[in-house]
């Protein structure tokens, strides 16, 4: 069923049945459309897919810290 949403920081209102158009972040903890998250730089971790905000770490990856140590401690066997 289609429901309307509100972004928390932009006040502008978003239908659920469009993909990507508005999400709920914890991280943020708000419903934020797809120009607010963009603004405040957040993305999901390509590994686990937990929300983080952008280039977070100096290898410039999308990994949240968690699945960034694990990818370090993977690569460091191949050196």
């Amino acid at each position: 069923m289609s429901e309307a949403i509100r972004c928390d920081r932009c006040g502008n209102v978003f239908s659920n049945d469009i993909p990507d158009t508005i999400e709920f972040w914890e991280i943020e903890n708000k419903y934020l459309c797809w120009d607010c998250k963009s603004q405040l730089g957040l993305t999901d971790c390509c590994s686990c897919g937990s929300d983080m905000y952008i280039n977070e770490n100096e290898f410039d990856l999308d990994l949240c810290p968690k699945c960034l140590e694990k990818w370090k401690a993977d690569n460091s066997k191949k050196v």
